[in-house]
C-alpha cells in the first residue's frame, strides 16, 4: 500500500511539473503530535513532503496544488536469539539470530490553496489544506544467522540478510485538514523555505513508540517448545490525530 500510494503521487507531480506546475516544492518533514495524539504517544515524526503549485490564473498570486509525502514516528529494532531443534528424538539445536524492526509511519497527501505576497526577495505564504493520512505500523524479519545455521536454512529458501516475514500490526485511514503558512526567501527562481502547518485528523486506531518496544519477544521459528506466536501482540491506542508540522526545504519557481 505504501509503495502504491508513493508511486501515484509520484506520478501526479510528474504530470503537474511536465505541464502547468509554477512552483515545485521538497522539504524535510518534523511532525508532533498533539492534543489527545501527544497524550498517547510521545514520538515525533520525521520524513518529508513534496508539492507542486500553479496559479489560479496569470499574474494572480493565488495557488492550488498537490503535496505529499512520508514520516516515520517511532521505530525499533530487536535482535532474537533462538535455536533451530534439527531431527526428531535429538537434542542437537542451531543458533538462529534474526532482526525484527517495527516501524509506526504515516504517509499523507493534501490538495492546498495557497495565497502568497508577490514580494521581490522575501514571499510569505497562507496554505488552506485538505486530505487524508495514512498510519500504519509495520513489522519484518531478516536473517542474520552464522554461516553453520544458514547452510540448514537455504533448504527452506531462507538466505542470509533475507526479509523472511513481514506483516502490517495495525492501520487506519485519517481525514485530514487545516492550515498553516511560511516564508520564502531568495531573489531567483530557487528559494529557501520555512513553513508551519497543523493539521486536524479523526480519530484512528494505532499503536505507539512505548508499545512497540515493550512487545514480548515473538518466536521467529516455532518448534514443539516454542508454539507460534502473534507478531506484535500488544494493545492498540485510539484518539483524533492533530498534528503540527515544521518544515525546512526549497521551493523552485518555474514562471522566473
Amino acid at each position: 500500500m505504501k509503495k502504491l500510494l508513493l508511486t501515484l503521487l509520484a506520478l501526479i507531480l510528474l504530470n503537474l511539473s511536465q505541464t502547468q506546475a509554477q512552483m515545485l516544492q521538497g522539504s524535510l518533514l518534523f511532525g508532533v503530535p498533539t492534543n489527545e495524539f501527544a497524550e498517547n504517544t510521545e514520538a515525533t515524526g520525521i520524513g518529508f513532503n513534496l508539492g507542486a503549485f500553479f496559479p489560479m490564473a496569470p499574474a494572480l498570486p493565488i495557488y492550488v496544488g498537490i503535496e505529499g509525502g512520508y514520516q516515520i514516528y517511532g521505530s525499533t529494532t530487536n535482535e532474537i536469539n533462538q535455536d533451530l531443534l534439527i531431527g526428531l528424538g535429538t537434542t542437537t539445536r542451531i543458533p538462529l539470530r534474526f532482526d525484527v524492526e517495527t516501524n509506526n509511519n504515516i504517509i499523507h497527501g493534501h490538495a492546498v490553496l495557497r495565497v502568497v505576497a508577490p514580494l521581490p526577495i522575501v514571499q510569505i505564504y497562507g496554505d488552506a489544506l485538505v486530505g487524508g493520512r495514512y498510519i500504519y505500523t509495520r513489522t519484518t524479519v531478516q536473517n542474520r544467522s552464522e554461516e553453520r545455521a544458514n547452510n540448514i536454512l537455504r533448504a527452506a529458501d531462507i538466505n542470509p540478510d533475507e526479509e523472511i516475514q513481514a506483516t502490517t500490526n495495525v492501520d487506519d485511514w485519517i481525514f485530514s485538514y487545516g492550515f498553516g503558512g511560511g516564508v520564502m526567501i531568495g531573489g531567483g527562481p530557487l528559494k529557501f523555505n520555512l513553513r508551519v502547518v497543523y493539521l486536524l485528523g479523526t480519530e484512528a486506531e494505532y499503536l505507539d513508540q512505548e508499545a512497540v518496544e515493550n512487545a514480548p519477544e515473538p518466536v521467529i521459528i516455532p518448534d514443539e517448545a516454542n508454539p507460534p506466536q502473534n507478531f506484535l501482540a500488544v494493545p492498540t491506542k485510539n484518539s483524533r490525530t492533530d498534528m503540527f508540522f515544521i518544515e525546512a526545504g526549497v521551493v523552485f519557481n518555474l514562471g522566473l
